[in-house]
């Protein structure tokens, strides 16, 4: 009979992280402290917020502190006592903005570290053991700082963070109003491609005014719409259910105290664009010819064309063209001048970013921030997968949107969106070219530069050469010459 000694022993397993291929190490503890002045913050909003300062500090370390005022005071005192010149916090939710404006008032730089970044060096499980280690990762060098725009550019971020909500709860209610709609059988959102506008709602108004008559309400129909009269008639015959009248009162009325919002965050945000700083004066944009045509200047005439006609949206911002020279004014370029860039994705540009791109050395970090940028997974000669890595979320779709509405664009960057489109999928081609989207906006703002199209001619060439040679090769396999024509005189 064999003994416990005699049995071999089971080999123990390693512990693998959920996900990953590679065993957990832990970061040595014994590495070159480069901030010896720093300080790790574990956030909280219902419980106590963390604090842990260098072991090397006279007195208590590791302190917890209330997160009401108050305690944010206390926390700031205390860090200061500690001569604390450095602070590292995690970026959950909103709950950093209030202690993070504190800190850098009273001059503590603040890194605000992404999660996924300190879960990936093995970070403990508890809020005392988290803030001490953000303290040793941060004294360490080992935390990367995640960008964060100045207090005035964040404060124009609330404001359209706002609007953005608003629209989305904007188009619930018309939602509701197309449902209370299609219970009573009246199909005016079919008939109408936009019912939030000046016929939808002159005829809902009329509907909840007790207006019933088919053809009188068809009859407000503004004179633009293609649709024939009769066929509008036709979708406004229903059963006129009072109940489901009242929904649609009520859907429609809180559509329209959306919309009044919507105004008021607009009006708020061009104050506020206009106190910002702007790097190039209203004399000098009047003396600035207008290039955003679609066609290519020769090199024997200026560059000055009439302006290009703008696609309205219904979600866009108040005022129109009047927000084109302020944008301009404060990025220094017309950002808008590029193909598929509208006035939404330059508010989304300032808000997100501001006007100040330096944290942005060169077009690759800028892409890559973004999250557009492939990262492959390999494992030594084998790729196992293509994806792009996490980013900046409301940008990365924004551009998307952007590039995906090149398909219709007559311009170079629209011939190779459709290239793209026909070789990757239409997918991996919105992703493709708002890479190249963001390369090229970076580059207009970093140079301070004018967006000029007539760059592309070369690559027009390139890919009129590289169909020569296909249909030259797919000629000679069947037997056949190509003989180009005659040039026209």
């Amino acid at each position: 009979m064999k003994t416990t000694e005699d049995q071999p022993k089971k080999a123990s397993r390693t512990r693998r992280s959920k996900g990953r291929g590679h065993r957990r190490t832990r970061t040595p503890q014994d590495l070159p402290v480069v901030r010896p002045d720093t300080a790790g913050i574990d956030l909280a909003v219902t419980s106590d917020i963390w604090v842990a300062v260098a072991p090397d500090r006279e007195g208590e370390t590791v302190r917890a502190f209330s997160p009401m005022s108050h305690g944010l005071e206390a926390l700031v005192s205390y860090l200061q006592a500690m001569r604390v010149t450095a602070a590292a916090m995690e970026a959950t939710g909103v709950y950093w903005a209030a202690l993070y404006t504190r800190l850098m008032e009273a001059g503590i730089d603040v890194t605000l570290v992404q999660p996924r970044d300190v879960r990936r060096l093995n970070r403990p499980k508890s809020d005392i053991a988290d803030c001490q280690w953000l303290q040793y990762l941060h004294s360490v060098g080992l935390l990367k700082k995640s960008f964060v725009p100045p207090p005035r550019i964040l404060a124009v971020r609330a404001i359209a963070r706002q609007r953005e909500r608003l629209v989305t709860e904007g188009a619930m209610h018309l939602q509701h109003a197309q449902q209370a709609l299609d219970e009573m059988n009246l199909h005016l959102h079919h008939v109408l491609s936009d019912l939030g506008g000046t016929s939808g709602q002159a005829i809902i108004e009329a509907m909840l005014a007790g207006e019933r008559d088919p053809q009188k309400l068809a009859a407000l129909c503004h004179r633009r719409v293609r649709t024939d009269r009769a066929i509008i008639a036709q979708a406004l015959t229903g059963q006129w259910r009072e109940e489901h009248l009242f929904v649609l009162g009520q859907a429609y009325a809180s559509w329209k105290s959306v919309q009044e919002q919507i105004g008021a965050c607009d009006a708020r945000l061009w104050d506020l664009a206009q106190a910002l700083q702007v790097r190039v004066s209203e004399d000098a944009l009047a003396k600035t010819p207008v290039n955003r045509g679609p066609g290519r200047p020769r090199k024997d005439e200026p560059v000055a064309q009439p302006p290009r006609k703008r696609c309205k949206s219904r979600n866009g911002l108040n005022g129109g063209e009047q927000w084109v020279p302020r944008f301009h004014a404060l990025f220094g370029v017309d950002l808008t001048a590029v193909p598929g860039v509208s006035i939404l994705l330059v508010l989304c540009l300032l808000v997100e970013i501001g006007t100040d791109w330096s944290a942005f050395p060169s077009a690759g970090h800028f892409a890559a921030w973004l999250g557009l940028c492939p990262h492959n997974d390999r494992s030594g000669k084998k790729v196992l997968r293509r994806r792009t890595a996490p980013g900046q979320t409301r940008l990365k779709a924004m551009l998307r949107m952007a590039a995906q509405s090149l398909w219709q664009s007559q311009s170079p960057l629209g011939d190779q969106y459709r290239r793209l489109k026909a070789r990757l999928g239409p997918a991996a081609a919105n992703t493709a070219m708002a890479h190249k989207l963001a390369r090229i906006l970076w580059h207009l703002v970093h140079h301070q530069v004018a967006y000029d199209q007539s760059i592309f001619s070369q690559l027009d060439q390139q890919q009129t050469q590289r169909q020569t040679r296909r249909l030259r090769k797919q000629a000679q396999a069947l037997g056949f010459e190509l003989t180009p024509l005659p040039k026209a005189a």
